[in-house]
Order: structure tokens, then C-alpha cells, then sequence
């Protein structure tokens, strides 16, 4: 189960995850950053990762999406920041991206 608290301040938005980002939570998180995306253009948007449990490979890959895009990827967990360093430290900087948003089925 994954809850997303979204906060709105000035020329920021803020998207607070808490929970398992893994199976249909990944598809949730995705629909609300394209619909602040849309909404706010031009605001940065950062995606506070702070009580996250558990990140599946489909979630990985729409944060790693969310990164190239500009949102800024925030993290104190080890494990979350562990997957937050790997994700900006990628040489690969390809992202199916559909309208912005990256397409999760397994490869």
C-alpha cells in the first residue's frame, strides 16, 4: 500500500510517497506527477522518498524517468538513498517515455 501527499508551495511541488512503490502503486505515482506536470508547468517538482519501504523494478524505473525529466529525488532511508545514487549516477540516460511518462511493462 503506498499514500502520495502532494504540497504545493510557490513554484515547487512537493509529492511525499510513503509505503511500497511496487505493482499498481507504481501506475498511481506515475498519473500524479504527470497531473502535477501538467497542471504546474515550469514548477520544480521533487518526489520525497523518505517512507518508502520497498521499490520494485517497475518503480525504479519511473524514478529513474521522473529524474531525467527534472524532478529532484529525495531520500534518507539507506536503501532509498542507495537507489536515488544509482539512478543519477546512470551513464544511461534513455527513458521510454510516453508524454513525459515512462511505460513499465516488463522487458
Amino acid at each position: 500500500m503506498m499514500r502520495i501527499n502532494r504540497i504545493h508551495e510557490r513554484s515547487s511541488f512537493r509529492l511525499i510517497v510513503e509505503g511500497s512503490l511496487s505493482g499498481a502503486s507504481v501506475d498511481e505515482l506515475e498519473r500524479c506527477w504527470l497531473d502535477v506536470k501538467r497542471a504546474t508547468p515550469g514548477d520544480r517538482i521533487s518526489v520525497e522518498l523518505t517512507a518508502v519501504n520497498y521499490i520494485d523494478d517497475n518503480g525504479r524505473r519511473l524514478l529513474k524517468c521522473m529524474f531525467i525529466e527534472g524532478a529532484e529525488l529525495r531520500a534518507n532511508g539507506v536503501m532509498t538513498r542507495g537507489i536515488i545514487e544509482e539512478i543519477a549516477g546512470d551513464a544511461d540516460r534513455r527513458c521510454e517515455c510516453e508524454d513525459g511518462a515512462k511505460r513499465h511493462e516488463s522487458r
